[in-house]
């Protein structure tokens, strides 16, 4: 109980220190991350994340479904996954619905769910996680040239005739 009350009332806290030893991690030893982590677990809700670069390799997911003292539990059926944004992640999902892979699409952010339904109460059991792919390492280069103006050209005064 605790723990729980613990988690909730600190998560902004404890997201914001793991992302800044995830940063000092990055700078220590660049490239992209293999392994994600979970943020937070309650009751039926797990959330993991990753950072990988747009040219990474496809990753691997897998989910497990625990039961309320944290026990790994089996999915009553097979379980579903999506991804909020395709062009970011595109699941591949094994045929037991336990795992999937996952390709890298362009950079942005893409939370990926999976559900299973518990056959006694009908109650929806989610898992999810963010995907998040960064642009690449530069490769190439792009200069680009403009020609320069010419200043305008200044038109003499034209001088009118005197009047008579």
């Amino acid at each position: 109980m605790f723990k729980e009350r613990f988690l909730r009332l600190n998560a902004a806290l404890l997201e914001e220190w793991l992302r800044a030893v995830a940063d000092k991690l990055h700078e220590l030893i660049p490239g992209s991350p293999v392994v994600g982590f979970i943020l937070f677990y309650d009751k039926g809700v797990s959330m993991s994340a990753i950072e990988v670069k747009a040219d990474s390799a496809p990753l691997s997911a897998s989910v497990k479904f625990l039961d309320s003292e944290g026990n790994e539990t089996p999915a009553d059926d097979v379980p579903r996954w999506s991804s909020s944004d395709e062009a970011v992640a595109t699941l591949t999902v094994a045929e037991d619905g336990l795992t999937a892979s996952v390709a890298v699409g362009g950079p942005g952010a893409s939370q990926i769910e999976v559900r299973s339904t518990e056959a006694n109460t009908g109650a929806e059991v989610v898992a999810a996680g963010t995907v998040t792919v960064l642009p690449g390492d530069a490769v190439v280069g792009d200069v680009s040239f403009e020609a320069p103006t010419a200043p305008p050209v200044e038109e003499p005064p034209v001088e009118e005739p005197p009047v008579a």
